[in-house]
């Protein structure tokens, strides 16, 4: 099983251009961590792409990744820096977040910019749909 996927260059990056040209959408719940590199090749995956077992992400990988032209899910993130959510939210399209256990009101404002769909849960939420007027997805009904 694949944990870890790091591409010291785009050139040598065989396993990720592999799975780059994996026809439907691109599944890698396992891996924990990528690397740059790994993230600059993944984006030109065509379709979704779920990386929902990476628990981190640096600012780099994050701005990486918002350049994917397909919906993109970070499920396993629990929070989110400030400058990774100045990089998401340039990412068009579905995004997913529902990882994400409380949101600051800095990186809501800034993901309130996202163009496209933003899904959160719980905490997070809330706290976006203070930023997103009309937002009300995984918000509990009281």
């Amino acid at each position: 099983m694949l944990h870890r996927l790091i591409v010291h260059s785009p050139s040598n990056g065989k396993v990720a251009n592999a799975l780059t040209n994996h026809q439907g959408d691109l599944s890698l719940v396992a891996i924990t961590s990528i690397s740059d590199n790994a993230a600059d090749v993944l984006i030109k995956h065509k379709r979704g792409l779920s990386l929902n077992g990476l628990t981190t992400l640096s600012t780099e990988v994050a701005k990486t990744l918002a350049k994917h032209q397909g919906s993109l899910s970070l499920n396993a993130l629990t929070i989110l820096s400030k400058e990774a959510a100045e990089a998401l939210a340039k990412h068009q399209g579905l995004l997913h977040l529902d990882g994400l256990i409380s949101l600051s009101d800095v990186a809501a404002e800034i993901l309130a910019k996202h163009d496209g769909v933003l899904l959160l849960r719980g905490g997070a939420a809330e706290t976006f749909a203070k930023y997103k007027k009309g937002y009300n997805y995984g918000l509990n009904s009281k």
